[in-house]
């Protein structure tokens, strides 16, 4: 898989950029997002290449210092420098700051593609999909994308999830916990006909078919910010997720309420690092590496309440059941009535829309503004 590659360069993207020339425009302020003071975060954005030490952020314009380090990012300039050299260093030129549209700023790190997610890790999210059980873990493989990146609507069933996403600054070695890890705000969006398709049924834990209804070009844009907290387990316990489609809110959920906290996430990779998947003809694992978690990758730590995908009713569930049988069995059961339920909900416009404007906000974390477009225009 290719890694440190700007999503511009895939050919559909390059085709959506090309014809939807005047997307920033259509990105809303999200009014003032907090930003952590430097004793107990550093804060980062880039543009134009450029590694920027974040002071304050209001409306469109936020306040920040060029490290002038061109090439390099902020995950390079932390292992150089530090945490306490480096605060010290932005401190230092304090009256240097300037102001930087944030229409602007690109995706503030260079990711990789092999990224580790975290299903049901909200009680109120595992409650409203009808999934009664502990938190799971699965692959999601896909390049991040920069924040306001246009996503493509691969079918009917798009969905969005906002997230909190831990990135290893430097390899995580099996069994060690890092002394710092970054952070950053992902949307999370799923083909939800897709996964329902490739899930086992009888034990969504497992991880099976999310692979395939997670993974996809342009399904995981990050946020315009990147932080890293001197303490991330204590600092990740109060970022307050939101989003909006159309400035409706959808989702709402204080990272408090997470069922694991960033170390049982990672307790729990090493001890399903040696799960086998498909995907796309190939065996899959959560580790990119054999008993590594890969620096610059994203853990996804899941979502709280309020996707579009609420579970099956159960007279949709019955109502293919029947379909199944009257059809003579050409099918499956689980096909059936995920036909049934997207038929429905092509109806209800259930999922996203062509058009939508998809909003995710965190506190400290920034926006991610994506706008919703048709592959084939």
């Amino acid at each position: 898989m290719a890694t440190f590659k700007s999503s511009i360069f895939h050919p559909v993207s390059l085709l959506v950029f090309l014809f939807y020339p005047c997307w920033v425009g259509a990105i809303q302020p999200p009014g003032t997002i907090n930003i952590a003071p430097l004793d107990q975060a550093l804060t980062f954005a880039r543009a134009n290449n450029k590694t920027i030490a974040v002071l304050s952020y209001e409306g469109y314009m936020l306040k920040g210092i060029d490290l002038g380090d061109s090439g390099g990012d902020a995950i390079d300039l932390f292992n150089l420098y530090g945490y306490d050299e480096l605060k010290a260093r932005i401190e230092s030129l304090r009256n240097r700051a300037e102001s930087f549209d944030v229409r602007h700023l690109d995706i503030p790190v260079n990711l990789k593609d092999h990224n580790i997610a975290t299903g049901t890790n909200y009680a109120s999210h595992a409650d409203e999909a009808e999934l009664k059980q502990t938190p799971f873990l699965f692959c999601k493989l896909v390049q991040p994308t920069p924040p306001y990146s246009p996503v493509i609507k691969p079918n009917h069933s798009l969905d969005y999830e906002v997230e909190m996403a831990f990135v290893p600054l430097t390899d995580i070695k099996a069994g060690t916990l890092p002394d710092y890890m970054g952070i950053v705000l992902s949307n999370d969006y799923s083909n939800r006909e897709v996964l329902m398709s490739s899930v086992e049924v009888g034990n969504i834990a497992s991880g099976t078919g999310f692979a395939q209804g997670k993974s996809g070009h342009g399904l995981l844009p990050v946020g315009n910010l990147f932080v890293i907290p001197k303490n991330y387990l204590a600092f990740s316990q109060n970022i307050q997720l939101q989003l909006y489609v159309n400035q409706a809110q959808r989702q709402a959920g204080q990272s408090s309420q997470m069922i694991w906290n960033i170390h049982q996430i990672l307790e729990n990779i090493w001890a399903k690092r040696d799960v086998v998947w498909q995907y796309q003809g190939k065996q899959v694992r959560l580790l990119e590496q054999p008993e590594t978690i890969t620096a610059r990758s994203l853990i996804l730590s899941g979502t709280p309440e309020g996707t579009a995908f609420q579970g099956i009713p159960l007279k949709t569930k019955v109502t293919g059941v029947m379909r199944w049988v009257f059809s003579g069995f050409t099918s499956t059961v689980q096909q059936s009535v995920v036909d049934t339920y997207m038929e429905q909900a092509v109806v209800e416009r259930r999922f996203l829309q062509t058009g939508d404007q998809v909003l995710a906000v965190a506190n400290y974390l920034g926006v991610i503004n994506n706008t919703i477009v048709d592959a084939g225009r």
